[in-house]
């Protein structure tokens, strides 16, 4: 079995390789169509642990090669400005010094704290070199929207089967062995019904619940900036698919962090005709959702209301006190990293600390106050930054995609109070891939796409000019 891995295998790491070698923009395409299926995979794999990293061996670290070893030139097309840039580099070699920590016991551990903090953060500044005009921007979020199409469809009939057949039956017949690791051992919760936790095509819900977050950012960008009327219309058909799926993640908190991205980026974008469709349908799909799979609106609001408070009192502030009660200058590089306690031994991981939930609290366990001081500086820097953007673009489809790279990002550094979504698969690559796209949004051109449009729109007004017409031209000669 092992033999004919090897024989399959080793041609397509070739293939794909070689691929990157000859053009290493297709490296970022192909690593973005594979995110969706990334953990999952990894799941299958289980319990070898290579499985975890392949997208990197397979994707990451052949890009990076490439373009350091050959393509380094093009840099200069990216736009990542020199503040930001210092700020990061500052805050990289902080968190390679924390690695000389004296609790860091497991040297293999810190090398996977170091690739969690920092391995993806360069995609911001290839995303920016790659995206030269706004085609390459089409196309790209082309293939993202078709390839979401798989795991938000996937989540959303896994749900309903769950509903109707049974939720362990369902994730047996999905996952076989692996059902209970997929689903935290099969957790659900009382909404007024049964709500499940759904892994879709990822390893468990959590991974799944920030993809479709992440999705409703870039299909909302496809939509805006799609000039081709057909691919327009699936753009906007997979808004409303987008939404459901995130709804139906299983994880509680989308009923609060989908709704407050969808109505950051529609204020952000403030184009009227489509915030009055979201406002009046937007509730409706949400509520003609959760009553078709049996949960309770009321109780659904209720519970998401007593979650948010529970959140604030009883996890992200005392886990930020306990941080800077016990790590005041961090515990050094993995030791609050899932992926490296796993490596530790029992010995090792009982002298920590229990492991803390939130971003910032986790930044204050391994990097310290000073890493939670620089973290900060960047997130403001790009908000910032983000901001500054949005109020100088002009052109009305850039500024429909800055409101939505905006809206993510605020969206993420409130998410990341209770969540590691930030450190986790697929958002830890489409966050800095957004930013580099956000920085270049002031260099490209829209006005060929809004010609197509126009020309598409104009096109679709004078067939439907044509239709009477040519039926009043006929029923005389009908009628002789």
């Amino acid at each position: 079995m092992m033999f004919l891995a090897i024989m399959i295998g080793v041609p397509i790491v070739l293939a794909l390789w070689i691929a990157i070698l000859l053009k290493w923009q297709r490296g970022l395409t192909m690593l973005l169509m594979y995110l969706p299926f990334a953990s999952g995979i990894a799941l299958i794999l289980r319990p070898n642990p290579f499985g975890a990293v392949l997208k990197d061996f397979l994707f990451v670290l052949p890009l990076y090669a490439v373009f350091v070893l050959l393509n380094l030139r093009e840099l200069r097309h990216s736009r990542i400005p020199a503040p930001l840039t210092l700020m990061i580099v500052a805050f990289s070699a902080l968190v390679i010094l924390q690695t000389f920590n004296p609790s860091v016991r497991d040297l293999v551990g810190a090398v996977i704290g170091i690739k969690v903090w920092l391995l993806y953060i360069p995609l911001a500044w290839l995303v920016s070199a790659m995206i030269l005009r706004a085609e390459d921007l089409v196309t790209l979020l082309r293939v993202t929207t078709v390839v979401a199409l798989i795991p938000c469809g996937l989540g959303i009939f896994q749900f309903a089967l769950a509903t109707a057949w049974g939720y362990e039956q369902t994730m047996i017949a999905f996952y076989g062995s692996k059902a209970v690791h997929a689903t935290q051992n099969f957790t659900e919760f009382d909404m007024g019904a049964r709500f499940f936790r759904i892994p879709s095509t990822f390893s468990f819900g959590a991974l799944y619940a920030g993809y479709t977050l992440t999705m409703l950012a870039t299909v909302y960008m496809h939509q805006s900036i799609e000039p081709n009327p057909g691919w327009r219309l699936f753009a906007k058909i997979m808004m409303g698919v987008v939404f459901i799926a995130a709804i139906l993640t299983g994880a509680r908190s989308n009923f609060l962090f989908a709704p407050m991205l969808l109505l950051t980026t529609l204020f952000l974008d403030a184009k009227l005709t489509r915030i009055a469709i979201w406002l009046i349908f937007g509730p409706l799909i949400m509520i003609t959702t959760l009553q078709t799979v049996g949960l309770d609106i009321f109780s659904v609001a209720d519970k998401t209301g007593g979650l948010v408070s529970e959140y604030g009192s009883d996890l992200v502030l005392p886990q930020i006190i306990s941080s800077l009660v016990n790590a005041p200058l961090g515990l050094g590089v993995g030791t609050n990293t899932g992926a490296a306690r796993v490596l530790m031994s029992p010995a090792d991981a009982a002298i920590l600390p229990e492991m803390l939930e939130g971003y910032y609290a986790k930044t204050i366990f391994e990097l310290g106050i000073p890493g939670l001081l620089l973290l900060l500086m960047i997130l403001v820097l790009i908000i910032a930054y983000g901001l500054g953007i949005h109020r100088r673009t002009r052109d009305p489809m850039a500024r429909s995609c800055s409101a939505a790279i905006l809206g993510f990002i605020i969206m993420i550094a409130v998410h990341s109070f209770k969540g590691w979504q930030i450190d986790l698969d697929p958002v830890n690559v489409w966050y800095w891939v957004l930013i580099g796209i956000m920085f270049r949004l002031p260099d490209l051109k829209f006005d060929a796409l809004a010609e197509t449009r126009r020309r598409a729109e104009l096109e679709k007004q004078l067939q439907r000019t044509r239709r009477p017409q040519r039926r009043r031209t006929r029923a005389p000669g009908a009628t002789r």
